[in-house]
């Protein structure tokens, strides 16, 4: 999906059982009802599953307002803008936490794990990069928090952590192939689909555009050569 004249439609549906759902999903601008319900209907399966409920419940459109085109918002981050970890969507900062990533090249091949313990969020790496060497590869490790394993890398990141629910974890990818920010603490699905979304640079429009229920993301050009944001639905271990 590389339409560049996407907008975001924030939605609130009731489902089955009197459960309230606010999400939203991309499409042309200036959709009625019927258009938007049509959204809905496509994008279900991932709708249901960020909010933890069945697929074959049923659903019903309450409410539903067309946001401003997504390649345009003043709020987007810009290339140079960085740090090691963010948090959005939050409003106030409670207690640290660690994110464990395992990559390869400028890809985040397994679901971010978010640990509450850094003594047990460093064991996990250690057992990640472990099972990747399978015992046949040699583990480096360049510095603190990196385990290089082959052609993956075992990062930890430690993140401001704030109490969510089901947290996704972002990952933006430069031009040279690093990723910076690491990790970025998403609160849901809705967070992180801004965020992919938002230009690197003001008024590029996205290429490709990925949705799945535990994965979205976005690629961009930048002087010809391509820049991603990538978020996932996190592993939450307490």
């Amino acid at each position: 999906m590389g339409d560049s004249n996407l907008v975001e439609y924030r939605i609130e549906l009731s489902a089955t059982f009197d459960v309230d759902i606010t999400s939203s999903v991309l499409g042309s601008p200036g959709l009625d009802r019927a258009g938007v319900e049509e959204l809905i209907e496509k994008d279900w399966m991932w709708i249901s599953a960020d909010k933890h409920i069945l697929q074959e419940s049923s659903w019903e459109l309450t409410a539903f307002h067309e946001k401003e085109p997504i390649q345009s918002r003043s709020d987007a981050p810009h290339i140079g803008e960085s740090s090691d970890a963010i948090v959005i969507g939050m409003d106030s900062i409670a207690e640290r936490a660690w994110v464990v990533l395992v990559t390869r090249g400028a890809t985040v091949d397994c679901p971010p794990e978010i640990y509450r313990s850094m003594g047990r969020a460093v064991f996990e790496a250690e057992r990640w990069a472990s099972t990747l060497s399978s015992g046949d590869v040699e583990v480096e490790r360049p510095f603190d928090g990196r385990w290089r394993v082959g052609e993956h890398d075992v990062r930890l990141v430690e993140i401001d952590w704030m109490v969510v629910d089901a947290p996704w974890v972002g990952t933006f990818w430069d031009r040279s192939g690093n990723p910076d920010p690491e990790a970025l603490l998403l609160q849901d699905r809705q967070d992180a689909l801004a965020w992919v979304m938002r230009p690197p640079m003001p008024g590029l429009e996205p290429h490709a555009v990925v949705q799945e229920p535990w994965r979205v993301s976005a690629t961009h050009l930048v002087r010809d050569e391509e820049v991603s944001s990538d978020a996932q639905l996190a592993k939450l271990v307490n």
